[in-house]
């Protein structure tokens, strides 16, 4: 079968023998740069967003960007994204991954990037028997992915069932002429070689806001099939519109952040609620002073978290905050503590300035619309970190 076809997966029983450890991950420079898209929490904005040009609408999905390299119909080189501009190899791992095409018919030069993830039902199943390098247990998918990826030791990634969806072709398979403007088309003549592809739906040139978000629940429901080739369980963290043209994307050009020809559509982020303690101060690098939040610890994303910012007084002011009160926090984008609002204030009345704040309450009001030049510095307490 391998013979007739020229595929040859990762997970074939002819390949799974004499997995590789290397000392290292060598740094490797990306030609190309892996460079992000622009990010929106909005359906309207992806409507937007086409300007009278067809699309895909794809699952964001949840793990490590991964490139693969082919020469020769064979698989040269894996590498992570990295700063977008230089990752790691991590080739030796790819031929432990579940389904990579080790050998593929296509003999030119190809580059492909996708997502190298774990099934949730799989983190489910493993969880419990791994640790990371803290001792701690892995708290979602994603983390154990990223960290698998990366092992030294490709007989540990084996273990951690790593799949790989692709998403996008960097380079190769121009002699395709009918279908090489294609993004769609393209993505479905890679699944001929082997590879599994993203889920996508695609987007109409006049697509409205409301089918925009018809495909969103389409899409999203896919990823939580438990039982589905195409779905199973897909960790994902929102969705991305990519126009369908290639010319069209390079004529849109880059930011020295992220490409233009497409947009991140991220999911709200999940809040969870706790109690409110009290206001602390902390004096930033350049001197600022700005108010941080006290609460009861909570878990978000497998991080423990006591602390947000909240900006500055306009921002504790309509919160209404007081101690005792419920409040709702994240983490935005996955990343930054936040106070999303008041849950429930029950007997107490709003916050309320102690004498010492009130005393000073001119030099903090002012601090909020115009930089401190750390007459005081930390007057209203301790450098708290967050």
């Amino acid at each position: 079968m391998e013979k007739e076809s020229g595929i040859i997966l990762s997970n074939s029983p002819t390949q799974t023998v004499g997995y590789k450890a290397v000392s290292s991950l060598e740094k490797v420079r990306h030609p190309i740069p892996l460079l992000s898209l622009g990010k929106t929490k909005m359906v309207s904005e992806l409507a937007a967003f086409l300007k009278k040009h067809a699309a895909l609408l794809m699952l964001k999905l949840d793990g490590l960007t991964v490139k693969l390299v082919y020469k020769g119909g064979k698989l040269v080189e894996g590498s992570t994204r990295g700063d977008s501009n230089e990752g790691e190899l991590i080739t030796h791992n790819v031929s432990a991954f579940r389904n990579v095409p080790l050998s593929i018919p296509y003999r030119k030069h190809l580059v492909i990037t996708g997502e190298g993830f774990i099934h949730k039902n799989d983190f489910e199943r493993l969880k419990d028997t791994l640790t990371g390098s803290d001792g701690k247990p892995y708290h979602n998918a994603r983390n154990l992915a990223a960290g698998s990826i990366r092992c030294l030791d490709a007989n540990i990634c084996k273990e951690r069932e790593i799949s790989f969806f692709a998403f996008n072709i960097l380079e190769g398979m121009d002699e395709f002429t009918d279908i090489w403007d294609s993004r769609s088309s393209l993505l479905l003549s890679l699944s001929e070689y082997g590879f599994g592809i993203c889920p996508f739906l695609t987007v109409s040139p006049d697509e409205t806001a409301e089918n925009l978000a018809a495909k969103i629940k389409t899409l999203t429901d896919l990823a939580e099939i438990k039982a589905c080739p195409a779905g199973l369980d897909i960790p994902i963290d929102g969705m991305v519109l990519r126009f369908d043209s290639f010319s069209y994307s390079a004529s849109l050009g880059r930011t020295g952040h992220h490409y233009n020809d497409g947009i991140a559509f991220k999911f709200e982020d999940d809040t969870y609620e706790t109690v409110f303690r009290s206001i602390e101060w902390q004096t930033g690098r350049s001197g600022e002073i700005a108010p941080i939040a006290v609460f009861d610890t909570v878990e978000i994303d497998g991080c423990e978290v006591s602390r947000a910012s909240l900006h500055n007084l306009t921002f504790i002011k309509g919160l209404e905050l007081h101690p005792g009160c419920r409040i709702l926090v994240s983490k935005r984008n996955m990343i930054i503590p936040h106070v999303n609002e008041l849950k429930f204030m029950g007997k107490s009345g709003p916050w309320g300035l102690s004498g010492h704040d009130a005393a000073d309450l001119p030099l903090l009001w002012a601090t909020h619309t115009h930089p401190f030049q750390g007459r005081r510095q930390g007057t209203h307490g301790r450098d708290a970190p967050l």
